[in-house]
């Protein structure tokens, strides 16, 4: 393995790097590898959690406007303590401040030029669903915008690229990426069966083992007090619980990782071709299907909403 590499992890909000992947980077981290995060919104227009007592139930209610910019200092220092218990350098964080439920082509830029400055040989984000269908459409966008930055980035050095198919690299690249994944949602239960997202055999994927930073991975997603609905949610369905998190390998310059269980396999192997995937054009738009999802959640987990009571 390289002896330092970098990893890159694209996430649209605060949250998304503990409750997604947050066992992955703990245990890349403590493997040695540079871990960076940046951060595309603030999640200023999301909901937030309420609860009545210190051990009463857990609600959740609409941010007004007024608000939002309280929320958005919130969930970045929020954000800021999760890197501390997943070992993430807080330099190594970057919040872009685009807009919450505006992420967009405007993404692509801005995540073209962190991985000018942090030279990442593995990149991590969403796919072009979103991770589950239910979500808002910042996911998606995430995940698009990531695919088209590293596209990109590739058809700058050797010119167009043709997705689906594997091309020989004419020379090695001036730069250190190697392979873009995307996370894929596990079905924790069956509630989630309707949730998950690309239904890809488990060769395929490569599943990171996680079991051994399980209790840091819960702890960092209970730092995210602003969002204690969704942990609920997530304790409730068995996703912090998973002992693996699935990747699929969507760009790869070094030989695969599917069907391994390391994101860093082949990473100092000689680079002589490109392999892609077919993945949408950055214009597509992935818009929620359930507009009720955090009624879902509520539901599933037996949540009351008290309109009256403290914010967490």
């Amino acid at each position: 393995m390289i002896e330092r590499p970098r990893i890159l992890v694209v996430d649209p909000h605060p949250d998304d790097e503990a409750f997604y992947w947050g066992g992955t980077i703990a245990k890349y981290a403590e493997m040695g590898a540079d871990i960076h995060l940046l951060v595309l919104s603030n999640g200023e227009k999301g909901k937030v959690a309420i609860t009545k007592g210190e051990k009463g139930p857990i609600g959740i209610r609409q941010i007004e406007p007024s608000e939002e910019k309280w929320l958005a200092e919130v969930r970045q220092q929020e954000c800021l303590r999760v890197a501390d218990i997943l070992d993430i350098k807080r330099e190594n964080i970057e919040f872009a401040g685009l807009p919450n439920l505006g992420i967009n082509q405007n993404a692509i830029r801005l995540i073209e030029d962190s991985i000018k400055r942090v030279d990442p040989h593995v990149i991590i984000s969403f796919d072009e669903t979103g991770t589950s269908r239910p979500t808002n459409q910042d996911h998606s966008w995430a995940g698009i915008a990531t695919f088209t930055a590293v596209r990109s980035l590739l058809e700058k050095a050797y010119g167009s690229l043709e997705l689906g198919s594997v091309q020989n690299m004419p020379c090695s690249p001036p730069f250190s990426f190697r392979r873009l994944l995307t996370y894929n949602l596990p079905k924790a239960s069956t509630f989630l069966q309707e949730y998950a997202t690309l239904d890809l055999p488990e060769e395929d994927l490569t599943l990171v083992d996680v079991r051994d930073f399980y209790q840091r991975k819960v702890q960092a997603c209970s730092e995210h007090k602003s969002q204690a609905h969704l942990f609920r949610y997530f304790d409730k369905v068995g996703l912090l619980t998973m002992p693996f998190e699935a990747f699929y390998e969507r760009i790869s310059l070094v030989p695969s990782c599917k069907g391994k269980t390391d994101i860093l396999f082949g990473l100092d192997g000689a680079v002589t071709h490109t392999s892609t995937t077919i993945f949408p054009e950055p214009e597509t738009r992935f818009i929620s299907t359930d507009p009720d999802f955090y009624r879902v959640i509520i539901d599933h987990c037996e949540m009351v909403t008290h309109s009256s009571d403290n914010v967490y």
